[in-house]
């Protein structure tokens, strides 16, 4: 009895042991701030302490969602909500396991431009790198309610890669440009720019709530047959952004300020604490989802969704 106790025991082991080396395939942007967690992940040995055995699957973010829409991975820890609420709307068996990001969007002009906030840009030029995103139809939401404006009809909206807007708006030829962290931080601290506008603290001015943008999500089959991988995998990086918020430090030794293109003084690593670490929430629950529920309504009105399926959040995974 005590040779077939010892021998299940062993079994066991061997099981588990064999299911932590099985490698899990996660994407992950190359440049953003979805890119920081996973950095922590592999800098503090998370992946390891939580029994994963992660292949990283690094694309610029355009990239990582088409490849995740054809399934070139299971997981991503960097998935555009409204993407994936697309996805499951047109029958792709996908779902958002956790919380990614929040907002890293803002408005830059030059520091001499006349304008104090985006209702003063009325009439003018104003770039924007997509009219689809979930930080678009939020913004369109915003100008509604604080300004009674109209993106389309009120701006003369040129749409173009967050790069082009940089070069676009040194050149002039927009006023002002609606864009993302890094890029909107080294155009800031290259001089002669200002922010006019976070679009996060807006949403939060108007609705009380976080504006999010992107999930941890997942093929459904993935999910069923992986369980365990899935919660370690969400336990690795909720751990991930308890060390951010706790180690400013990890924007330096991580790499992620020189991937970002600035050097790493103190000024800078302050700047990145105060613009990063608010990103990251570490909240996945009902009032998230419910308050970013006007967000896919205005994109259901604008025609970039057709529907937002009642199954495209799972909160099992996380508990």
């Amino acid at each position: 009895m005590n040779r077939l106790i010892a021998g299940l025991a062993w079994l066991l082991f061997a099981m588990s042991a064999a299911n932590a080396q099985t490698p899990i395939r996660v994407g992950v942007a190359t440049a953003g701030g979805t890119t920081m967690p996973a950095l922590v992940i592999s800098d503090q040995k998370l992946d390891e302490k939580h029994g994963l055995k992660i292949e990283w699957v690094r694309l610029d973010q355009n990239a990582l969602q088409k490849a995740f829409a054809l399934r070139q991975f299971d997981v991503s820890i960097a998935e555009v909500a409204s993407d994936l609420i697309r996805q499951r709307a047109r029958g792709d068996k996908v779902t958002a396991l956790y919380s990614g990001i929040m907002a890293n969007v803002y408005v830059v002009t030059k520091k001499d431009a006349p304008y104090s906030n985006f209702g003063d840009l009325k009439g003018k030029k104003v770039g924007v790198y997509s009219l689809t995103s979930s930080s678009t139809a939020a913004l369109i939401k915003i100008l509604r309610e604080r300004w009674k404006l109209e993106m389309r009809k009120d701006f003369e909206i040129v749409v173009a890669p967050p790069p082009v807007l940089v070069g676009l708006l040194q050149k002039g030829d927009i006023e002002a440009m609606v864009n993302v962290d890094p890029l909107v931080l080294r155009t800031l601290e290259s001089g002669g720019y200002k922010q006019i506008m976070d679009v996060d603290a807006a949403w939060q001015e108007l609705t009380g709530s976080r504006l999010m943008v992107t999930t941890i999500a997942a093929w459904d089959d993935f999910t069923k047959k992986n369980p365990d991988q899935i919660r370690s995998l969400i336990r690795a990086y909720r751990e991930a952004v308890d060390y951010i918020a706790k180690n400013p430090q990890a924007y330096a030794s991580t790499g992620f300020i020189k991937m970002s293109g600035l050097k790493e003084t103190p000024e800078i690593i302050k700047t990145f604490n105060e613009r990063f670490t608010k990103l990251y929430t570490g909240k996945w629950d009902q009032a998230l989802i419910d308050a970013n529920k006007a967000v896919f309504d205005t994109a259901i009105e604008l025609g970039n969704l057709e529907s937002v399926p009642n199954d495209w959040y799972s909160f099992e995974y996380a508990k």
